[in-house]
């Protein structure tokens, strides 16, 4: 793919480019088959404690959304339709991204390595000072918020769209790891050592809500061209690059709230779920600490 594609425009781009969709299939067939084996080798090795069907939906559902948004002719569309394109990044790093973590692949990992294995590599990379502040949630929270806006109010858009399939193959990564770190220690199913307490999760989620939003606010109210790339590509179909560029803004300024209101919720539902939990093991110690007093009476 060269740096005119958007120049085709209209109805050719809808069209399906094999070349750069074939290393992503070949990639999430992979991962696909690598998760497979290991989550049955996981349930083999463990009859008793087999890996839950939720977490293998939620990374299907994951891979699948990625696949759909990567590839065919979604794919080629966003390459020259900013609203496509705006579309194709909130469902990377706002709803592909999270069922993957969801999917608790790290989790997996840890529970199909050999141990030595374990114990050699994985296992010191999640206690690394480097990945523990990777995952932070301060610190996820700002390289996710500097990703949307840093992407979409400098020129970097423009120069991704302008490399080609390489800088097509680079803003999905920067977009997918940005997404995975900042939803690692928030949602439930991996280990984090530095996981904050479940209030802290919501408020850290809701408070994602500002640069998504403004973000999408901001693009929806210009009135000039923020995209280069796209208004020459609109130009070239016959189409008005500016409302081309307000309806990408207006999607990310209402999806991403009902989006992040569903995450919000598998927060508090989770929240609801420790404070069970804290609930009847306080009961049980009360009727153990009970039992022990009626022996001990006379």
């Amino acid at each position: 793919m060269t740096s005119d594609h958007g120049a085709h425009g209209g109805a050719t781009s809808w069209a399906v480019d094999f070349a750069g969709d074939i290393p992503i299939w070949l990639a999430v067939a992979l991962v696909a088959f690598w998760y497979w084996r290991a989550a049955h080798r996981v349930t083999k090795m463990h009859p008793s404690q087999r890996w839950p069907v939720r977490y293998g939906w939620c990374f299907g559902a994951g891979l699948s959304c990625l696949v759909v948004v990567t590839t065919g002719p979604i794919a080629n569309a966003a390459m020259s339709i900013f609203a496509i394109h705006m579309a194709q990044h909130i469902i990377l790093m706002m709803w592909a991204t999270p069922l993957l973590v969801m999917g608790a692949p790290v989790l997996l990992a840890l529970r199909a390595l050999a141990p030595d294995s374990r114990r050699r590599w994985l296992v010191p990379l999640l206690r690394s000072s480097f990945f523990r502040f990777l995952t932070n949630p301060i610190v996820s929270w700002l390289v996710f918020a500097a990703v949307l806006m840093g992407v979409h109010f400098t020129p970097v858009m423009s120069s991704l769209m302008e490399a080609g399939l390489l800088g097509r193959y680079a803003e999905y990564a920067l977009y997918l790891v940005a997404a995975f770190l900042y939803y690692y220690a928030l949602l439930p199913g991996n280990p984090a050592t530095n996981r904050v307490s479940p209030a802290a999760r919501v408020f850290s989620l809701f408070l994602m809500m500002v640069p998504e939003t403004m973000t999408g606010f901001f693009i929806y109210s210009a009135n000039f061209t923020l995209f280069p790339y796209f208004a020459a590509s609109a130009a070239a179909a016959g189409f008005d690059g500016i409302a081309d560029q307000q309806l990408g803004g207006a999607l990310m300024w209402s999806t991403s709230m009902i989006i992040d209101v569903a995450w919000i919720a598998v927060a508090v539902h989770e929240w609801f779920g420790s404070e069970g939990l804290k609930t009847r093991r306080l009961d049980i110690q009360i009727q153990r600490e009970e039992a022990i007093r009626e022996r001990e009476t006379p």
